[in-house]
């Protein structure tokens, strides 16, 4: 997944954002540079993942199970896998083939360990199948990639897949409430951008790219996909102008 997130792996157009070799490569310092906070976003993310993967939430499940739905290079899954180790078990789901190559290469020894799954899946199609119960989703900045009419049903199946008391941490790229407050946030976010070293020409040729690829929905209808896939406690835990965070709880 601008983001860890998911490619839709169809051939790329002239001007068309593509999760290439070259993207892969400049990823990391890409998103610290394009994403306003983007280190109290990484921290939450993983805080709250933790949080739902205290054994005392998870009825002392002795090897909790954390798939990465559009994992990229790992940064949102590294540091719960620095945190728990063989404590757990990883499943990292990534449609660009460099993205997961930098995958494989990252965590060369949790999935020679068989710990960890790399796995090449369009979340067109659903959800992974055929994993035991889940304790953990991530989807950092990878919902947004994916088509509008398949977002309801991906989430649903996510909260079938998922063990009580497991859930799942979303982050999103989101639209405003209405067009005069979305045009001040894109004002706000492009002048981040600035400051991080941007071109104006490159903001532009950014957006341009990224036209029809990335789809972001307003905040108010992410929470009503997470409560339509049956998710019984919805909560923002994280927020910038234009991207969100949420908690979503099955209980």
């Amino acid at each position: 997944m601008a983001a860890d997130d998911l490619t839709t792996a169809s051939a790329p157009e002239e001007g068309r954002w593509t999760f290439d070799e070259n993207v892969t490569e400049a990823f990391d310092d890409m998103l610290e540079r394009s994403i306003p906070n983007y280190g109290d976003m990484r921290r939450i993310t993983t805080d709250a993942a933790l949080w739902l993967l205290d054994s005392a939430k998870l009825g002392g499940k002795k090897q909790p199970m954390v798939v990465d739905l559009g994992a990229s290079r790992g940064a949102a899954l590294a540091p719960i896998v620095d945190r728990l180790g063989a404590q757990a078990q990883y499943c990292a789901i990534e449609v660009s083939e460099p993205m997961r190559e930098a995958l494989e290469a990252r965590f060369e020894g949790f999935i020679e360990a068989g710990l960890m799954d790399v796995g090449d899946h369009d979340l067109r199609r659903g959800f992974p199948a055929g994993l035991p119960p889940v304790s953990v989703i991530l989807s950092v900045l990878t919902l947004q990639f994916v088509p509008i009419e398949y977002r309801q049903t991906l989430l649903r199946e996510a909260y079938r897949a998922l063990a009580p008391g497991g859930g799942l941490v979303l982050v999103e790229k989101v639209l405003g409430e209405a067009d005069e407050s979305h045009r001040l946030m894109v004002d706000l976010y492009w002048g981040k951008k600035r400051e991080n070293g941007y071109a104006e020409e490159a903001i532009q040729r950014k957006a341009m790219s990224l036209e029809g690829v990335l789809v972001p929905l307003p905040a108010s209808v992410n929470e009503q996909f997470l409560r339509g896939a049956g998710f019984e406690l919805v909560e923002c835990v994280w927020r910038w102008c234009n991207f969100a965070g949420w908690l979503a709880v099955k209980r």
